[in-house]
């Protein structure tokens, strides 16, 4: 993982917990792979609570799951998407 890039977005979260320490990030990532690369490599030596690395699609559902739960919609796996059997 790049170095530098891993030392930005945790300059970046400190800064927006400088109020709040628990505050909840949420990093979106373009595919899982840099997603789990980066998950892995932000704050090594210390770990962190409440960052949230996903993909834009599973952040969406993140935010509109209570309303499409009560108004029966369920998500949808990409196989279905697909047409291909999940």
């Amino acid at each position: 993982m790049l170095p530098a890039l891993v030392a930005q977005i945790e300059a970046t979260i400190r800064t927006c917990r400088a109020a709040n320490p628990f505050l909840p990030v949420h990093l979106i990532v373009p595919n899982h792979v840099l997603g789990t690369l980066l998950a892995r490599s932000l704050f090594a030596d210390t770990g962190y609570l409440a960052i949230h690395v996903e993909l834009p699609h599973e952040f969406a559902w993140s935010i509109a799951a209570r309303e499409c739960l009560a108004a029966g919609l369920l998500p949808v796996t990409i196989g279905n998407i697909r047409g291909l059997p999940s």
